[in-house]
C-alpha cells in the first residue's frame, strides 16, 4: 500500500532550511569548476562571502544526475552585474555545473546538519509512523539433510502479517497460513516455521493442506510483508513516508535548540523559535496514525 507521503531527503532539507530562514536557491545559466552563474540573483556585490559564517553553494541536482550533483563548496565572491557566484580555489567543483542544474546557498546551516535534524525528527516518531514493508531478499530457505526452521528477521520489521514462499518461477502466489509460523522474540527476532509431522507429509506438500505449493524448498526465497519503523535517510534521493510537515517543524526545532547554549547566537531568539516549531510539530504529530493491521498480524519487536 502506497504512503500518502513520498518526500526525498533533499526535499525535506529544503523545507527545513526555508522554515529556519537560511535557504536561497536558483537555476544555473552556465558555470565552470569555480563558478555558478545565475542572472536572476539580486543580492548586492560580495553578499555571500560577507555572511557569518561564509555561505556555501551546493549543487542540488544536475540535468543528468551526475557530478557535480551533491557537491558543496565555500563561496569566495559574488558579482551582481553578471550573477556570478565564485567558489574558493581551495576546493573546486569536480565538473562544471551546466545550464538547468539547480543549486542552493546556505550560510548558518550546513547540508549535513540539516540531514541530522531531519533524521532526528523521523526517529522521534518512528514507533508511531509505521510504514508498509515488503522484503523478498533476506530469508533463503535451507532444506538439506537438516532442514532449518528458524530464520533471523530483518531489523526493520515491527509487525509481520504475511509470509510466502517463492515458486519455481520466483513468484509468491501462495501464503503460509499464520498458524504455521510464529515469532521468537529476542535481541534478533526469529521467524519459526512449524515443522509438519513426518508421518503426515505427502509429496509436494509441507506444513498442511492449506499451503498447497509450500514444500520447504532449498534455496527458495521467502516474501515477508508487514509494518516497520521508517529508516534513516542516507542519500539525497532516499524517500520518507513520514509527514513532511512534522519533519520540517521538528527538524527546525532541533536546529534552533542546538544554538541556544552556543555563545555565538542569540539564545532568547532561538529558544522562542524552537518553542514555536515544537508546538507546530506536536500538532502535526497528533495526526500521525499507523496503518491498520490486517488480521493475524504478529508482533516482531516491542
Amino acid at each position: 500500500m502506497a504512503s500518502a507521503y513520498n518526500n526525498t531527503l533533499a526535499e525535506l532539507i529544503e523545507m527545513t532550511a526555508r522554515l529556519y530562514g537560511d535557504w536561497k536557491s536558483g537555476t544555473v545559466d552556465s558555470g565552470s569548476t569555480s563558478t555558478v552563474v545565475d542572472d536572476e540573483r539580486e543580492e548586492p556585490d560580495d553578499y555571500f562571502q560577507n555572511t557569518t559564517p561564509v555561505s556555501k553553494v551546493r549543487i542540488v541536482s544536475t540535468t543528468d544526475g551526475a557530478a557535480p550533483q551533491g557537491e558543496t563548496r565555500a563561496i569566495s565572491d559574488f558579482t551582481l552585474s553578471t550573477g556570478t557566484i565564485t567558489i574558493s580555489t581551495d576546493k573546486l567543483f569536480s565538473v562544471a555545473p551546466g545550464a538547468g542544474d539547480t543549486y542552493a546557498v546556505m550560510s548558518d546551516l550546513s547540508w549535513d546538519e540539516c540531514k541530522w535534524a531531519v533524521n532526528g525528527a523521523i526517529q522521534m516518531v518512528a514507533k508511531d509512523a509505521l510504514e508498509w514493508l515488503v522484503d523478498e531478499t533476506t530469508i533463503t530457505l535451507q532444506n538439506d539433510t537438516y532442514a532449518t526452521y528458524e530464520y533471523a528477521l530483518p531489523s526493520s520489521f515491527v509487525w509481520l502479517f504475511r509470509v510466502g514462499q517463492a515458486n519455481d518461477d520466483g513468484n509468491f502466489i501462495y501464503s503460509i497460513p499464520p498458524d504455521q509460523y510464529r515469532i521468537v522474540k529476542g535481541s534478533i527476532p526469529l521467524l519459526h516455521l512449524s515443522r509438519f509431522p513426518v508421518t503426515q507429509m505427502f509429496p509436494g506438500i509441507w506444513a498442511g493442506d492449506l499451503w498447497v505449493a509450500g514444500s520447504l524448498s532449498d534455496g527458495k526465497k521467502l516474501r515477508l510483508e508487514g509494518l516497520g519503523m521508517p529508516s534513516k535517510l542516507a542519500n539525497d534521493a532516499d524517500i520518507s513516508s513520514v509527514s513532511p510537515t512534522f519533519i520540517m517543524f521538528q527538524a527546525a526545532a532541533l536546529l534552533h535548540r542546538k544554538r541556544i547554549a552556543d555563545p555565538r547566537y542569540d539564545s532568547d531568539y532561538h529558544k522562542a523559535r524552537a518553542d514555536d516549531c515544537d508546538k507546530l510539530a506536536n500538532i502535526e504529530r497528533a495526526r500521525i496514525e499507523s496503518p491498520q493491521l490486517p488480521p493475524n498480524a504478529k508482533k516482531v519487536r516491542d
